[in-house]
C-alpha cells in the first residue's frame, strides 16, 4: 500500500485524459506524471514504428522508469499519472501481442485507483481533429482498435467517467468528489 493515493488515468486518445489528469492533480495538490517521460520520451517517435513486441517492451520500460520517480513521491504527496502499466498492457493486448511480463514481479507501485476516462466516439473524434492527431491516433484509428481497447481497459478495476457532456472542470470535480468519497484522499 502506498503511503499517499496514487490515481492512474487511462482511455483512448481524445477524451480530454490528459487535460483532467492535471486538473485532479492540481486539486488535490499531487505529483503528476504522464507516460512516457524524462529521456526516453524522445524515444518514442522511434519505438511507435517499431514491431509490436518491441513497442511493448518499450513503453513497459517507460513505465518502470517513471515508476521509480512515482515511488519517491509517494513518500511526500498524492501522485496522479496519465497512463500507467494498463495503457500498455491493454494497447498491446487490443492488436494482438499476447507475450507479456509478469507484472506482480515488477517492483512498482500499484495505483490505488484507476479512472477510465471515456468518451462518445462522434465527440472523441471531433477532439482529435480539433487538436490533431498523433502517429498513435492514426493508428488506432486505421485499424479500427478502439472498442478492443476499451474492452480491455474494461477487464480491470476502474471507475469510469465519461466526459461527453462534461467541460474538463465539471468532469475533474466529479473524479474528485468520487476519490474523496471512497476515501483515497483528503481535500486539500
Amino acid at each position: 500500500m502506498n503511503l499517499h493515493p496514487f490515481i492512474a488515468f487511462e482511455g483512448l486518445s481524445g477524451v480530454g485524459k490528459t487535460t483532467v489528469a492535471r486538473l485532479v492533480a492540481e486539486r488535490l495538490g499531487a505529483a503528476y506524471f504522464h507516460i512516457p517521460t524524462g529521456p526516453l520520451e524522445s524515444l518514442r517517435s522511434l519505438a511507435d514504428v517499431a514491431p509490436l513486441d518491441a513497442r511493448y517492451f518499450f513503453y513497459l520500460t517507460c513505465v518502470v522508469w517513471t515508476a521509480a520517480e512515482i515511488a519517491g513521491e509517494l513518500g511526500c504527496r498524492p501522485v496522479v499519472c496519465d497512463r500507467y502499466l494498463l495503457t500498455t498492457e491493454a494497447y498491446h493486448r487490443a492488436l494482438g501481442l499476447t507475450a507479456r511480463v509478469d507484472y506482480a514481479s515488477l517492483a512498482i507501485p500499484w495505483p490505488d485507483l484507476t479512472v477510465l476516462i471515456t468518451c462518445d466516439e462522434s465527440e472523441r473524434l471531433r477532439r482529435m481533429q480539433k487538436r490533431g492527431m498523433s502517429f498513435n491516433d492514426g493508428q488506432e484509428e486505421r485499424l479500427a482498435v478502439g472498442a478492443r481497447f476499451l474492452q480491455e481497459y474494461r477487464r480491470n478495476p476502474v471507475l469510469e467517467v465519461d466526459s461527453t457532456a462534461n467541460d474538463p472542470d465539471q468532469t475533474a470535480c466529479a473524479i474528485v468528489a468520487a476519490i474523496i468519497a471512497s476515501r483515497q484522499v483528503s481535500p486539500v
